[in-house]
């Protein structure tokens, strides 16, 4: 079942297997938080044959949590610009993916 939170809050505490979302279009799933940093995915796979996205976790972005928060925030405003949903449908197999190929040392990380 998905879980509407305030926004600007879930920037701030961001939680492994959160999906933000900007309209409804995809922005990225988190995949690993600690106090210092998130891994994040941004990347999508699409197939317009068989109308799939999904997220392409074999390259992820590690920033700062600082970074986190300011990406999704308005420079003038305490307010995100992206939408948060946290959800069980997706988040245990992102997760499980994520785990597996970083297990295999499949996943590059780009630091930003």
């Amino acid at each position: 079942m998905a879980n509407r939170m305030n926004d600007e809050e879930a920037a701030r505490s961001p939680e492994p297997g959160d999906y933000w979302h900007d309209h409804l279009m995809p922005v990225l799933c988190v995949l690993e938080v600690t106090e210092e940093y998130v891994i994040y995915c941004d990347r999508f796979i699409y197939s317009a044959e068989n109308l799939i996205m999904a997220f392409d976790l074999t390259k992820v972005k590690k920033v700062s949590r600082k970074d986190f928060i300011n990406f999704f925030s308005y420079k003038f405003s305490i307010k995100v610009w992206g939408s948060i949903i946290r959800s069980d449908r997706y988040k245990e197999a992102w997760l499980k993916q994520y785990q597996l190929l970083k297990n295999k040392n499949l996943i590059e990380i780009i630091n930003e």
